[in-house]
């Protein structure tokens, strides 16, 4: 049974879950903010009217609420017993995960549609339902209903995904795989990384808006149902998806009262539509209530809107300027209120269509321009945006009082959800921005609009740019993450123009970006398409960008494991930033290169690139620049022999350099790496310090991939002080991440961990499986490593008794070290392994192997690694003493202390062809 928390903090931790403030569930338990704040505090006890009005809003079983109202007046052990023991209230894990928008209002009606759509979610024989009607009918408001009711049964999420601002089909797989927070990686097709990442979860997944994009939603929707056999589906949609298995659930209007019967105040409850009216309208005036001298003019606008919730929404807004009475004098005065005209067009989308014109219409000319001007936006938009857009064309009046009009006059909302750093926010729903954009394009601005868009946000980032690398970087960040979709819409409208400079400009612009935020595979998407336009390279200008936009793809490819174009991005970036004389860009290029030659395993050219590439930045004075090179310079340099002192210093630098330059993800990632030198002094609690405060770093600037890099060597630690359970656990942890994520190199350093801890439990079969997806895994990104897990996995299976498939993996291994000498190679690991093989039957060649083995270690740098070879050294002396005397162990050591690298890799390829 979990441990208890006081009631005020499990209240408190309910409320922030759902995503309420203090005033907003106090609102819904009618009581003040200050009662619940003291409610919260433990300054006192919940009345139990109050109690059974929190049971509601949370849902607790009938059966469970004599019990709930026991802890939430702070009697728990007089509770009654045997009923309480798995009640989710007690849980204080939460819901699942889960990105479910919390509406500022209350839902409306819907009681009985809320009904069916959770028997459609609860029968194992209905997974997609397309929730189908006219703009307006609440299909979105509905959907994000259910899923909120339903968030605890769906074990592994609840997740509703916007794609109304997404102008791109080919991004619909990215953008899912962002909101599930399975990270894009690798070269593969987002579709598939999306069906490994979901494979059998228990997810409930809404795409909202898909009539723009239906093809590939279809498509799309119909190859997640085929592969993820627990994924649950619903649409949004003004039409069907028409593909098999689609369950169609017509979104109907708000009940209505016919306007032929009477309707007094004591029967208005029952119809939801009246109770929508008057709940909005006294949003905009308190003093407002249905009585009998208003309820017959509510009843027919409510009727003449036929029912659409956004219409009476809209409509009712107006109340603050006029009476139900003289609305419904006006809505009459509307001759085109139900016909435009349109053919084949569905009734009900008249009448929103004409609601909204005549909402528009009681505009001034001034709220009219700014309306349809701000519906180029994407996602919504600041207020500095707007002005920055419009100022220029509205001078009557300042565009923020026009912009507060809007709002009071519902045709904007306040977007408090995509807020970044307290930056109010506004957005359109999504009909409404579709009418203001037919009126832009009506009044023939719509080009100027989209060209003033884009070069707003290309100015946005490449101020932003600037800032990622220093001291304000988590902010520029948030910044950023907050104006995606405006982005997106920009960067779709660039690559429409015949010059190239646009859209390589704004790609290139957020390349950090992409990297850091690791949607490196949208990024490598944008960039790919910015790099195909065809160029002017007479232009100087043109050519500075294109060569930004490469560096910056050769990044995304070394993150992707694209190693080809790793290659091909850096080479071409150096050249043309030669060309235009930009000496960041050519040492950065240098440094790519570098990247590619230490992943290629060509440690000594790489690092002659690292060091040119670090005296360049130093040369301009680019600490960050500095500290990055460091990174991988200080690692080669100790990998191929450097002085210890030597190598610190160059951490040293590294840290000293980060820490001026104020980036925040380069200060963790050295704090990690500094930890790993602990690591191999065997120093737990020094090394354990170091990724704790890596750890908290992470989590300030919200980067899941380095907190889960942290479990491997946090894992380590747990390792070295003999708790191989946790250690383990942890590991599988981080390895579903990487899974999700699609980092093979992550992946694989992850699984010859669980390898090693399996081994040396004796888990045969365990670590047999880790050796088999390991090797697959370095073959597929570095093929020269794979030799060290396919010695290991040789072993393994001749030990198991599998002898020739033993001997075949093993041969090829030592056949691949002894060809190819001049290589960096851990012979140690090798003659180490070695001595395991031969520990049982030929002794005494064991302890030639495993001395040579320490031999070779004491006279190289240490590694972190080293720090668990003591695990596998008291496994082998165990067995040796076992089976030799002091004398014949000591004679075979310094015999094996005589041998050379060639001679004993001799003998053991002799010596496994024997067995």
């Amino acid at each position: 049974m979990a441990e208890l928390s006081s009631f005020g903090e499990w209240l408190k931790r309910q409320r922030k879950a759902g995503g309420w403030t203090q005033e907003q569930l106090a609102r819904q338990l009618s009581c003040s903010t200050i009662t619940l704040r003291k409610i919260e505090a433990e300054e006192r006890r919940p009345s139990a009217q109050i109690v059974e009005r929190l049971a509601e809003i949370l849902r607790i079983p009938s059966n469970e609420r004599n019990a709930f109202l026991h802890f939430a007046r702070g009697d728990w052990k007089s509770a009654p017993a045997g009923q309480i023991e798995d009640a989710p209230w007690r849980l204080s894990s939460g819901f699942p995960r889960s990105n479910v928008p919390v509406p500022p209002t209350a839902l409306i009606g819907r009681e009985q549609e809320i009904t069916d759509l959770r028997a459609y979610l609860f029968d194992p024989g209905t997974r997609l339902v397309t929730l189908i009607g006219p703009p307006g009918i609440g299909k979105t408001r509905l959907s994000v209903e259910v899923a909120r009711e339903v968030r605890p049964d769906f074990t592994h999420g609840v997740f509703f995904v916007a794609l109304a601002p997404l102008e791109d089909p080919n991004l619909v797989a990215s953008i899912i795989s962002q909101t599930l927070g399975l990270r894009e990686t690798q070269n593969q097709p987002p579709l598939e990384k999306l069906k490994a990442g979901i494979g059998d979860k228990q997810i409930f997944v809404i795409l909202d808006n898909v009539e723009h994009l239906i093809g590939e939603v279809a498509t799309l929707v119909s190859e997640l149902l085929l592969t993820c056999p627990h994924l649950k589906i619903f649409t949004t949609s003004r039409e069907a998806l028409r593909v098999p298995g689609e369950w169609l659930y017509p979104v109907p209007s708000l009940d209505v009262p016919e306007e032929s019967l009477s309707t007094d105040v004591e029967t208005a409850s029952h119809f939801a539509a009246l109770r929508l009216f008057a709940e909005r309208a006294r949003a905009v005036r308190p003093d407002f209530a249905l009585n009998a001298g208003n309820i017959q003019a509510v009843t027919s606008i409510c009727a003449q809107l036929d029912g659409l919730p956004l219409a009476i929404e809209l409509i009712a807004a107006r109340t603050r300027l006029l009476s139900p009475e003289s609305l419904l004098e006006r809505l009459d005065d509307q001759v085109t209120l139900y016909a435009d005209g349109m053919r084949a067009t569905p009734a009900r989308q008249k009448t929103l269509h004409n609601a909204i014109t005549w909402s528009y219409n009681l505009l001034s000319r001034e709220e009219q321009e700014v309306f349809v001007r701000l519906s180029v936006f994407s996602g919504g938009f600041t207020l500095e945006a707007a002005e920055s857009m419009f100022s220029h064309a509205i001078t009557n009046k300042p565009v923020s009082e026009l912009i507060t009009l809007l709002l009071d006059k519902s045709l904007l909302q306040r977007a408090s959800d995509r807020e970044a750093r307290g930056v109010p926010r506004f957005s359109m729903l999504v009909t409404i921005q579709q009418f203001a954009l037919e009126c832009l394009r009506q009044m023939q601005v719509e080009e100027e609009m989209r060209d003033r868009h884009f070069d707003y946000f290309l100015g946005f980032a490449e101020r932003a740019d600037q800032y990622l690398h220093g001291s304000e970087q988590v902010e520029w960040m948030d910044h950023l993450e907050v104006e995606l979709d405006n982005f997106r819409s920009a960067l779709s409208w660039s690559m429409d123009k015949p010059s190239a400079e646009s859209a390589l400009r704004l790609a290139g612009a957020l390349g950090t970006f992409w990297s850091l935020r690791a949607y490196w595979s949208e990024g490598a998407n944008w960039l790919d398409q910015a790099l195909s336009k065809a160029w002017q390279e007479n232009n100087q200008l043109e050519k500075l960008a294109r060569s930004r936009a490469l560096y910056h793809r050769a990044d995304l490819a070394h993150q992707l494991d694209q190693l080809d174009t790793l290659k091909t991005s850096a080479e071409a970036a150096l050249a043309l930033s030669r060309a235009v004389e930009d000496h960041w860009g050519v040492a950065y290029s240098r440094a790519m290169i570098g990247v590619y030659l230490r992943r290629t395993g060509e440690p000594l050219a790489s690092k002659e690139h690292f060091e040119q590439s670090l005296n360049e930045f130093h040369n301009l004075n680019d600490v960050w620049a500095e500290s990055f090179v460091l990174v991988w310079l200080a690692g080669i340099s100790w990998m191929l022999g450097t002085t210890r002192a030597e190598y610190l210093a160059m951490k040293q630098r590294g840290i000293a350099c980060a820490r001026r330059s104020g980036d925040r993800d380069l200060l963790a990632r050295w704090l990690d790496d500094s930890a790993l030198d602990f690591l191999a002094e065997r120093n737990w609690d020094q090394a354990e310090n170091l990724v704790n405060e890596a750890e908290q770093v992470f989590a300030e600037i919200g980067s899941a991939s380095g907190t889960n890099l942290l479990h491997i060597h946090r894992a380590m630690i747990l390792l070295g002080r003999g708790n191989y359970e946790a250690a383990r656990a942890i590991l599988q942890k981080s390895l579903e991440y990487f899974l999700q994520a699609g980092e093979k190199n992550q992946q694989s350093q992850i699984l010859s961990f669980l390898l090693f801890i399996a081994d040396l439990q004796n888990d045969t079969r365990s670590a047999l499986e880790y050796a088999y997806k390991c090797r697959e895994l370095q073959m597929e990104v570095h093929v020269k490593h794979s030799v060290g897990i396919t010695l290991v996995l040789g072993r393994l299976l001749y030990q198991q008794g599998d002898v020739e498939s033993g001997k075949q993996y093993m041969l090829q291994s030592l056949t691949s070290v002894r060809s190819d000498p001049d290589y960096w190679w851990p012979l140690d690991y090798v003659f180490g392994h070695l001595a395991m093989l031969f520990v049982d039957k030929q002794t005494q060649l064991a302890v030639h192997f495993y001395a040579l083995a320490e031999s070779i270690s004491s006279k190289r740098p240490q590694d972190f690694m080293d720090a668990l070879t003591p695990l596998y050294k008291d496994r082998l002396l165990s067995a040796v003493r076992a089976k030799l005397s002091e004398a014949e162990f000591t004679a075979a050591w310094e015999a094996g202390l005589k041998m050379t690298n060639e001679g004993a890799l001799d003998l053991a390829l002799k010596a496994v062809e024997e067995i």
